[in-house]
């Protein structure tokens, strides 16, 4: 998979697309004057571009900051072995950062996938068989070879998810719980309305914590406070994301509530970001349409398979002969994409200018895979 993603990275001297461009100036700025601004950089560069924010006189980044920090230690090494990368080799750097910060953690991801499901006694055919669907017959394959920051955080998702879905009889191990949380924090700190998402892997990870204990009635004993008990790492990782949030606006802007998207540069770019708030109304069904079943942006219709996933979500959570985790991972996962796919139906810039695919849906794409990979095989064969 990897060497897939590598062959299709598209990085070259007459390609610059301004999002990435944008994160790689900040990378430059950053690793060579110790500020964000990026007014000398983006000079040097020859073109200031689109995708950025004004404020103050100076030009900054209009991204969150986390594929972009992941990369920085990067780059004062590949600027050793190669000074051109100050330039007009920049697009080198571009190819390793993409590798280094998309796809390697996108397919660490894949590989506690395997695990997770492994756990639950899924066949590993299905269980191969959904991680090169997801690899390689979905936006995944478009978003691990562009430097663009979702692969990145659908990655750190999907690690805290399959971290947490992979808890045994036992409970959650510590370890376990500082890990997913640090990696939700850094979801929202690489894509800032992901923060919301990471919100309810962090709420499905207080919920499968611990086995479900049914008391001598019908009702479920859930133990909170053993659950709390187990899961607080969770919570501090996420709340240490939000945190870096607030001290990255504080640095770059002077305040911690004050964000780069709020002060867009392009004239059509502030108008979006003034709908709403920060560019989020309620959930639109024409957006909704458009992201699911569009031609131009649509998930299903550019990956119709995903359908058969989503109905598997539905099919394993109700499966009583099935494992108990796996029936909550699976519930979890419906829950959880749906929601945020209700969330980016109500973002004004919903098609999500020139890029390929649901792209703001990225994050939740591998969380279908609990729901196909026990519809292809389920653990103990088919149930009657």
């Amino acid at each position: 998979m990897l060497l897939t993603w590598a062959w299709y990275c598209h990085h070259w001297p007459h390609l610059r697309t301004a999002n990435e461009s944008m994160r790689l100036y900040f990378v430059q700025a950053v690793a060579e004057t110790g500020r964000p601004e990026l007014d000398s950089v983006a000079a040097r560069g020859g073109k200031v571009p689109v995708d950025r924010s004004e404020y103050g006189g100076h030009i900054y980044m209009d991204k969150a900051p986390g594929a972009s920090l992941l990369v920085l230690p990067l780059y004062p090494l590949a600027l050793a072995l190669d000074p051109q990368i100050q330039g007009a080799r920049l697009w080198v750097f571009g190819y390793l950062a993409t590798l280094a910060a998309m796809a390697l953690p996108l397919l660490g991801a894949l590989a506690l996938l395997v695990r997770a499901l492994r756990r639950h006694g899924v066949a590993e055919p299905a269980t191969w068989l959904v991680v090169a669907a997801l690899a390689t017959a979905s936006d995944a394959l478009v978003y691990a070879t562009l430097y663009f920051g979702h692969a990145l955080a659908a990655a750190c998702v999907l690690v805290a998810f399959a971290l947490v879905a992979a808890t045994g009889p036992a409970g959650l191990p510590r370890r376990h719980a500082w890990a997913a949380g640090a990696a939700l924090g850094w979801a929202g700190f690489t894509d800032t309305p992901v923060f919301v998402l990471a919100a309810l892997v962090a709420a499905y990870a207080l919920v499968r914590a611990l086995p479900w204990v049914a008391w001598p009635t019908r009702w479920v004993h859930l133990e909170f406070a053993r659950r709390w008990h187990a899961t607080w790492p969770v919570v501090a990782g996420l709340a240490a994301g939000v945190a870096a949030q607030l001290a990255y606006n504080t640095w770059v802007l002077g305040h911690p509530l004050r964000f780069t998207y709020q002060f867009k540069g392009d004239r059509h770019l502030a108008a979006i970001m003034q709908t709403g708030f920060l560019g989020f109304r309620p959930p639109q069904v024409d957006a909704l349409g458009g992201l699911l079943l569009g031609s131009r942006r649509g998930l299903l219709y550019h990956a119709p398979w995903l359908a058969a996933a989503a109905a598997g979500l539905v099919w394993t959570a109700r499966r009583r002969e099935l494992p108990q985790g796996l029936r909550v991972d699976a519930a979890a996962s419906l829950v959880a994409a749906s929601l945020y796919t209700c969330l980016v139906s109500g973002f004004a810039d919903w098609p999500a200018g020139d890029s390929a695919g649901a792209r703001h849906l990225l994050p939740v794409v591998p969380l279908l895979a609990w729901g196909l990979a026990p519809l292809v095989a389920p653990p103990g064969g088919l149930p009657s």
